[in-house]
C-alpha cells in the first residue's frame, strides 16, 4: 500500500495505480493514482509516494481532480510525474501510524461525507 505525503502529513492511501507496479516506475514517468480525500491543492507541487518498507517516490503534482473513473469509490484522482526515487529516513517512517483512519477507500462517496 502506497501513501501520499506532503508536508509532512500523511494525506491519504493511494489506489488504483496507473502504472500498477511501483518497483518499475522510471525518472520522468507520468503516473495517475486515486486518492480517498479532495483534490489537492493547486499549491501542492511536490509530495511523496511511500510505502511501510521504506521505499519513497519523490513526485511532482500535475493535477488532482476528479477521479478518472467515474464509479470509482474515491474522492480525487491525481496525475503526477517521478522525479525520483530514495529510501525513507526513521522520520518519514514514523509517519504511517498517523495515516488516515480509513485504511480502505469506502463503498460509496455518501460514506465519505
Amino acid at each position: 500500500m502506497l501513501y501520499l505525503v506532503h508536508a509532512g502529513t500523511v494525506i491519504s492511501t493511494a489506489s488504483e495505480l496507473e502504472p500498477a507496479y511501483p518497483g518499475r516506475w522510471q525518472r520522468g514517468q507520468i503516473l495517475y493514482f486515486s486518492i480517498n480525500s479532495e483534490p489537492l491543492d493547486d499549491n501542492i507541487e511536490e509530495a511523496a509516494l511511500m510505502n511501510s518498507s521504506g521505499e519513497l517516490w519523490h513526485v511532482e503534482i500535475l493535477t488532482s481532480s476528479h477521479p478518472r473513473n467515474r464509479d470509482s469509490p474515491a474522492l480525487s484522482g491525481v496525475v503526477a510525474r517521478v522525479l525520483r526515487k530514495l529510501e525513507a529516513d526513521a522520520a518519514l517512517l514514523s509517519l504511517l501510524p498517523q495515516r488516515p483512519k480509513i485504511s480502505a477507500f469506502p463503498l460509496t462517496r455518501e460514506y465519505a461525507a
